[in-house]
């Protein structure tokens, strides 16, 4: 029994390779070069086919590289302006904490040489310039 499967496997794989042949022969005969058109006529298509793809994805590539690039670029613009920004926020800051207490120094000086006039030897206490104005009624 084993014997008659392996024959007839054997004739079928025979008759595979004369099928086989037999495309071949036919195709090459329908072609005046002698070469199998059909076959060639395909992979030619599919290469170029490929060949389009091919450079619709590099096109694609490069679009999406120069996309990237710029996100990059806005993206360092973004953080050293921030950095900018907060660093002469830190200045301004100072700036005015300076600013106040000049102001608030200023004040005290004035409050105390107000309030205590100074007595420079033997000096008097200033007064007040103002004269009052007698009232006259009418």
């Amino acid at each position: 029994m084993e014997e008659k499967v392996n024959h007839l496997l054997q004739q079928i794989d025979e008759q595979r390779k004369t099928i086989e042949e037999l495309n071949f022969k036919a195709t090459r005969s329908s072609s005046p070069t002698g070469s199998p058109r059909g076959a060639d006529v395909r992979y030619r298509n599919l290469y170029f086919e490929s060949q389009k793809k091919i450079e619709s994805l590099m096109n694609e590539n490069h679009q999406l590289a120069l996309k990237l690039e710029r996100a990059l670029g806005k993206l360092e613009a973004y953080e050293n302006g921030a950095c900018a920004i907060s660093e002469g926020l830190k200045k301004m800051k100072e700036m005015i904490l300076v600013t106040n207490m000049t102001r608030s120094t200023e004040t005290a000086v004035n409050f105390s040489t107000q309030a205590f006039p100074s007595m420079d030897a033997g000096a008097e206490p200033k007064t007040n310039p103002k004269k009052k104005k007698a009232r006259t009624g009418k």
